[in-house]
């Protein structure tokens, strides 16, 4: 038989059941042709893995506890972590998004000043009056203050001499 053949069909996938028992028969038989010794290991190898058995059945396997992969502590820290990095993030895009939409210092004084405007004339004119009269009064409270502190400076300038020479310098 033409192994080496039949070993390039193997490859291929192109073997049928009976082919690939006859290659694994010749490479574990120990009569291997020295060009295609490297091949034997893997049918060799086939063979021995078939033979092993498990020391314990599946079913006890898979029903039995197993410690987890990453401990618990771990694994609820990590979560954690997450939950609060994305708290954070919403956080923080609620306050941006109400820092945008808040109006500024000039819009709020703008607003402020526009509920404080007069639209009817003649209550504007009236207290314009009476704001330009309130005026008119402490500028002339202030001019008759002053006037008596005048008066009082000259009534002391009168009680004491001054010197001719000195105030002519």
């Amino acid at each position: 038989m033409d192994y080496k053949r039949l070993l390039e069909k193997y490859w291929a996938g192109e073997t049928t059941l009976a082919e690939e028992k006859a290659l694994k028969n010749y490479f574990n038989s120990g009569n291997v042709a020295e060009e295609l010794m490297p091949y034997a290991n893997t049918f060799q190898y086939f063979t021995i893995a078939q033979k092993q058995t498990l020391e314990t059945p599946v079913t006890t396997l898979l029903q039995a506890e197993k410690q987890p992969l990453i401990p618990v502590r771990t694994a609820k820290i990590f979560y954690l972590r997450r939950i609060a990095a994305a708290v954070l993030l919403l956080l923080t895009i609620g306050f941006g998004y109400q820092k945008i939409n808040q109006p500024t210092k000039a819009e709020r004084l703008a607003t402020y000043w526009a509920s404080k405007e007069i639209k009817d004339p003649k209550l504007a004119m009236a207290k314009t009056k009476a704001a330009l009269l309130l005026f008119s009064q402490k500028l002339n409270d202030g001019r008759a203050t002053a006037l008596q502190q005048v008066r009082a400076v000259q009534k002391v300038g009168k009680t004491i001499k001054v010197p001719a020479t000195s105030v002519a310098k």
